[in-house]
């Protein structure tokens, strides 16, 4: 049986200003998908412009886990 277990996909975004943009583009095509595809696990996008925003990132999803239940697979 397989162990790998999630209910949320969440794509995590540092690409620089100016580049082409693959983090956002993964997280649009996902929504399309989990629209279609219902039900399916919750899509999430965040933006982070610095390593603290990135470690705050983390600890809100860490304490999402563990208040809400939400088991995220992280990109």
């Amino acid at each position: 049986m397989d162990s790998n277990r999630f209910n949320q996909i969440f794509v995590v975004d540092s690409i620089p200003t100016g580049e082409y943009n693959t983090a956002k583009r993964l997280f649009e095509d996902l929504q399309t998908y989990a629209v279609a595809y219902s039900p399916s696990p919750a899509v999430r996008y965040v933006r982070v412009e610095s390593a603290d925003e990135f470690v705050q990132c983390i600890l809100t999803c860490k304490q999402g886990a563990k208040e809400h239940n939400i088991i995220p697979m992280p990109h």
